[in-house]
């Protein structure tokens, strides 16, 4: 579980910025950066004759041609580019340039309105390092360690790192050794830091243990684990807070790593149309950083940003702030029953439970929007508690007219393992699920068998969330999962691994949640946005983004 805050248009500081016809404009609401290096001018976008652009609007899905000004589409349809220039949108003036899409010999190229992804880390400095995903063995981790080494040079603090191993792959699916890693004689002594898939757990060599305060790792860590032996020793695993002890011995990142770790991954975004992301792992320093790039026009994507600052209010400090997140695959989340395969856990509280509703309604009543994440059944009852404790008090010292439920867009990120009874109450308050279709793809080797067949019903329930007129965002929680928002879309369609096609025979894992391909498109763009306020819609604010696909019908956009 955990808690980010969002600035509202009406709270305080939420505009501090500067904007203008060069195109450049950073609002931070939400922490939010508005940095758009494109066309400094007003133009159209149209296709050639049997071309469709996808608006991903759903009164006007499809058009011919798309009407901008200063990054900002004003409005589509389909005849001819004057027309869209008329009396609809007559306050563009005449346009500077028509941009028309059409190569020889295809007559079928489609334009699609780029997405936006809801909740991933844009500076992932894990996944520079050894790529351990897939990995199913300890044996198959050293030996991509040992080609990593053989082909790239160490940090300069002589430390190796690397991201994306998951013991639910290895036989036995218990957690790996810090002894295993020193196994390899190449790999003795070595300083390695291997962050989980999940990026909830640490698994440390031995050097990494030896540079640990003894004191530190004598007791167990409050909202965290240190897995041990039957001799209470440290196996070189750390869960969730107990991640702390190993951070506060790694280099602290410099601008210089910040900026090759966004480049790295704002080309895997941009490669696949995501042009717009909430970035899941904003540290002040970064903050800082994100700034220096905007002044110099260096930030490549349209980033905001979820702000650690620690379990206190932060708020005239930043407009976003996370308190705790919690992980289902290493047995974290936190459940109101027992774990099916692990009778003596119930997840961590990575904070007490009594921290959430004064913490939510100190961010309320100062202007800002939250966001709070939570997997397990227990943390999500818990949120929605203190969201539910939110509204009752504001309905009590409103004054003036009713506003609607959501009028605060309050939202639980992941919203992963739920209860009826509490999906309910998410529809009746308009909380927002921002949910990752791909996490259900890759948990469901063992999802049953680590909540059982009951608790199971209520995981990755997206239609059942629908059903309860609870409103859908989606993401990928890269780099926990692939950045491609195809794959998400794959996932929420179909249910099923991504080497099975849409037109495969056989069912998807629990296929009565599987939701439409329309609302698998439309939901990453239609509601994430943490700026929207009443009265702002998405439609006016697709900020002149496409990207160029081919081969594709109206029917399979």
């Amino acid at each position: 579980m955990g808690l980010a805050v969002e600035a509202s248009s009406s709270g305080p500081a939420s505009v501090d910025g500067r904007s203008g016809l060069d195109g450049h404009r950073v609002l931070l609401a939400y922490l939010t950066y508005y940095v758009r290096p494109v066309r400094h001018y007003s133009y159209a976008v149209c296709v050639s004759s049997g071309g469709t652009i996808y608006t991903a609007e759903p009164d006007s899905p499809f058009a011919e041609c798309i009407a901008i000004t200063v990054t900002i589409s004003a409005s589509w349809g389909r005849g001819p580019t004057s027309k869209l220039a008329g009396s609809s949108a007559g306050w563009l003036g005449r346009f500077q340039s028509l941009l028309t899409f059409s190569r020889s010999g295809i007559t079928d190229t489609r334009i699609a309105i780029n997405t936006l992804d809801g909740d991933l880390s844009i500076l992932p400095e894990a996944s520079m390092g050894v790529d351990l995903v897939g990995c199913k063995s300890v044996q198959s981790v050293i030996a991509r360690i040992i080609s990593h080494i053989s082909l790239e040079s160490a940090e300069p603090s002589g430390i190796i790192r690397g991201s994306g191993w998951d013991q639910n792959l290895f036989e036995g699916k218990q957690f790996p050794s810090a002894i295993a890693l020193s196994s390899h004689p190449e790999l003795q002594g070595k300083k390695i830091v291997l962050r989980r898939i999940d990026y909830h757990a640490y698994w440390v060599s031995e050097a990494i243990l030896d540079s640990i305060l003894t004191e530190n790792l004598a007791q167990d860590v409050e909202g965290g684990k240190i897995v041990r032996d039957r001799n209470g020793r440290p196996t070189g695993v750390f869960i969730d807070n107990a991640m702390d002890l190993i951070d506060e011995i790694l280099p602290k990142r410099t601008d210089e790593d910040r900026f090759k770790y966004l480049e790295s991954t704002a080309k895997e975004m941009l490669a696949v149309g995501l042009t717009t992301v909430n970035d899941a792992a904003t540290d002040l320093e970064t903050v800082e950083f994100y700034k220096k790039l905007d002044a110099q026009d260096k930030l490549p994507v349209r980033v905001t940003g979820m702000v650690n600052c620690g379990y206190t209010y932060c708020g005239d400090q930043v407009e976003k702030y996370r308190v705790i997140s919690l992980t289902f695959g290493s047995w974290g989340a936190a459940l109101w029953e027992p774990y099916s395969d692990l009778s003596s856990s119930r997840g961590i509280l990575r904070a007490p439970e009594e921290v959430f509703p004064p913490l939510i309604q100190q961010w309320v009543d100062a202007g800002f929007q939250v966001n709070s994440h939570a997997i397990g059944d227990r943390a999500n009852t818990l949120v929605i508690d203190s969201y539910e404790q939110v509204l009752r008090n504001l309905s009590h010292e409103s004054t003036h007219s009713p506003r609607p439920f959501n009028f605060l867009r309050l939202r639980i990120e992941h919203a992963q393992i739920l209860r009826q009874i509490d999906m309910k109450r998410m529809g009746k308050m308009g909380i927002i699920a921002s949910v990752q279709p791909t996490h259900a793809i890759a948990d469901m080797d063992y999802a049953e068998d680590r909540l059982g067949s009951e608790r199971i019903r209520g995981a990755y329930a997206w239609n059942s969330l629908l059903k309860q007129n609870v409103t859908l965002a989606l993401g990928s929680d890269f780099p926990v999962s692939p950045v491609s928002p195809f794959l998400g879309i794959h996932a929420a369609y179909t249910r099923r691994k991504p080497d099975l096609s849409y037109e495969d025979e056989g069912q998807g894992w629990y296929e009565s949640e599987r939701i439409s391909m329309k609302q698998a498109k439309m939901e990453p763009n239609r509601h994430i946005y943490a700026l929207k306020q009443p009265g702002l819609e998405i439609k006016p604010a697709l900020f002149g983004q496409f990207q160029q696909r081919e081969g594709e019908s109206e029917e399979s956009m």
